[in-house]
């Protein structure tokens, strides 16, 4: 009997998508197996989509303030002058986005973790978090690396706006332990 790997991604709404990939299953087998994700998906209680991805602020919304955002993964990047810049400035909004790095470095966008002060920068949000690329580091899993990417956006108001993107595989292990390309930043004008 052959094998086959399946991908589930939740979507807003409460809906999800599945694929499956077969490799050397008969068609039979491939029916079975995806009667019974469909089984145990239906009886699944998905996260509804809106308010609970909205977070509410109670610090100041600067890159240093927000404890959500990692500033030992920040300051690779940055010179302590430049860091102090960064970290005292002002964001309009940010998402944050849960992903898995595929093999040929680009991101598969699970879905949005956070958003800050409400969904609507989400689309572009996630337009500009496609773009990060990161190393995908493994130990002989098949089981893809998971990363988040955060997009924070400055000066909405203004005629200079700025979206800062920012990537790291494996969230929560120590930056020391990162290798190089487990990290990206980049930021867009638009």
């Amino acid at each position: 009997m052959g094998r086959c790997r399946l991908e589930i991604d939740f979507l807003p709404g409460g809906s999800y998508s599945t694929r499956m990939k077969q490799y050397g299953m008969p068609a039979l087998g491939l029916a079975a197996a995806a009667a019974a994700v469909f089984a145990v998906c239906a009886g699944c209680a998905a996260r509804p989509a809106g308010d609970e991805v909205v977070t509410p602020h109670p610090w100041e919304p600067t890159l240093g303030a927000n404890p959500r955002f990692s500033k030992e993964l920040l300051r690779v990047f940055y010179d302590e002058d430049q860091w102090k810049t960064v970290s005292a400035r002002e964001y309009d909004a940010y998402v944050t986005f849960d992903a898995y790095v595929k093999d040929d470095r680009t991101l598969r966008l699970r879905g949005i973790r956070e958003a800050y002060p409400d969904l609507s920068m989400a689309s572009l949000a996630r337009t500009y978090a496609a773009h990060a690329r990161l190393s995908p580091i493994t130990v002989g899993s098949h089981i893809p690396p998971s990363a988040r990417v955060h997009v924070v956006f400055y000066n909405l108001e203004g005629p200079n706006r700025r979206a800062l993107v920012f990537a790291e595989q494996n969230p929560g292990a120590p930056v020391v332990e990162r290798h190089g390309g487990a990290l990206y930043l980049s930021s867009f004008q638009f």
